[in-house]
């Protein structure tokens, strides 16, 4: 008879055993799941500011990469001399027709040109009608074009401001409404 109540308790210890194993592992799960939901909520938040953040500093953003651009370029037209050359010439372009074309430059831009046109012994056709003007206000890189029938500005301020107010126009306005829940 003690054996029987000895596999009949070791048989209750077993059951309670796990049945309580189970119980401890769904209040588990379910507490994991809850718990799961929570970071996933979070998560989805984070991702929505994120997002939001984004649309909220587009235009600061643009700006910024915007300043960057023009160091950069600035840097470049710097170290890069002749770009001076190639812009002179598409601007030119422009003014073809004209009879009497006056470019005023930057004295580093005149001196280098001055030098270009000594070391190559010959003027390009397209500049023969063309006078060269030094203008202490204009920055190296840029020049100011006057022509019978007007002048364009190709400083390279004016140029960065076009570009500027293009990005500007093309910006899509601040979202005012708050960030969701």
């Amino acid at each position: 008879m003690k054996e029987v109540q000895e596999k009949a308790y070791q048989e209750g210890y077993e059951l309670g055993l796990i049945e309580g194993t189970e119980k401890a592992f769904q209040e588990a799960k379910a507490g994991l799941i809850e718990k799961l939901g929570a970071l996933q909520s979070v998560l989805k938040r984070m991702e929505d500011l994120k997002g939001q953040l984004l649309i909220d500093n587009e235009a600061e953003l643009l700006h910024l990469v915007f300043l960057i651009a023009k160091k950069l370029a600035m840097r470049d037209l710097e170290e890069h001399r002749e770009a001076v050359w190639e812009i002179l010439k598409d601007v030119i372009g422009e003014s073809q027709g004209d009879e009497r074309v006056v470019v005023k430059l930057s004295n580093e831009d005149m001196y280098f040109l001055e030098t270009l046109q000594d070391k190559s012994g010959e003027r390009i056709e397209a500049l023969k009608r063309v006078k060269f003007v030094a203008d202490d206000a204009i920055k190296p890189g840029g020049c100011m074009i006057e022509t019978e029938y007007g002048s364009v500005n190709a400083t390279v301020e004016e140029r960065v401001e076009r570009v500027w107010q293009t990005l500007q126009s093309r910006v899509p306005k601040k979202q005012q409404e708050p960030p969701k829940e």
